[in-house]
């Protein structure tokens, strides 16, 4: 990002659209990227040539856009080239995931200077959609969106996806699997389980299976859909049974339990160290 190009504000939102469409296709077709995750690297220059309104809503963008990205972050990068940015990337980096700033690294210098840095972390140059400049390139990004057109106007895309395939999820569906994005679409169960938590320890065996069926009932009532990918990424998801949706409700209140279970062990080992 080079704070120059902003002078308005439909600059910096159409920006983080474009920029959140291109890598959300890319991950979307890229099924080993979607195992690995990526590694992100901002530019941060000319940060004294943008109003602090605009630095505001850059700060509030720049997070949106962390967080819902469906793909966890390897590493952040973040090179800037004056001391003054320091404050500014700290307030961004409060407002990224907890993942993102244990992840992140901070290069100070010139352009020159960052493209070195980067080096070191296995990031050559040439990777990188950036001028000798240091001002953003935009001949791969347009490339990509050629193809991205011309695959969608021969139909490629659209054949490939039958009418029981869900192309995208969407922000009430329950998904199968672990980490990202599974974990930003899980909120509705999370939120649940956390309710019934004690009701779910307090009943017996047999009627921990009939409320796990009632929670499944209640989610797809809310319009919620239980999915999981389908072996080729590029078909999309497919909504599951119910037997399987139960189970995996039955796997959510394990998964609580043990969370639960390792913090009152560590909090008790350091009640007896102090």
């Amino acid at each position: 990002f080079s704070y120059g190009q902003y002078h308005h504000s439909n600059d910096i939102k159409c920006s983080a659209r474009a920029t959140w469409f291109v890598m959300e296709t890319v991950f979307r077709r890229d099924a080993d990227a979607q195992r690995k995750g990526m590694i992100m690297v901002l530019f941060f220059t000319g940060i004294d040539s943008m109003s602090r309104t605009l630095q505001e809503l850059f700060l509030t963008k720049c997070s949106q856009l962390s967080r819902s990205l469906p793909v966890r972050h390897c590493a952040v990068h973040i090179c800037y080239n004056l001391p003054q940015a320091k404050v500014f990337i700290g307030i961004l980096l409060l407002r990224m995931t907890k993942q993102s700033r244990h992840r992140h690294r901070s290069h100070l210098g010139s352009h020159i200077e960052s493209l070195w840095t980067l080096q070191g972390f296995g990031i050559p140059p040439a990777v990188l959609p950036i001028k000798d400049n240091g001002n953003p390139s935009t001949g791969p990004f347009r490339k990509y969106l050629d193809m991205i057109a011309a695959e969608e106007e021969d139909g490629r895309i659209h054949a490939l996806v039958s009418e029981s395939t869900i192309e995208y999820p969407l922000q009430g569906d329950i998904l199968l699997g672990r980490g990202r994005p599974y974990n930003l679409f899980n909120t509705h169960l999370t939120a649940i389980v956390d309710e019934n938590l004690e009701a779910y320890k307090t009943c017996g065996h047999g009627k921990k299976g009939t409320l796990c069926q009632s929670i499944v009932v209640t989610l797809k009532g809310n319009g919620s859909r239980f999915l999981k990918r389908k072996e080729d990424p590029m078909q999309g998801w497919e909504e599951v049974s119910d037997a399987v949706a139960e189970d995996k409700v039955g796997h959510a209140f394990r998964s609580k339990f043990s969370l639960v279970r390792r913090r009152e062990r560590k909090a008790q080992k350091a009640a007896l160290n102090m």
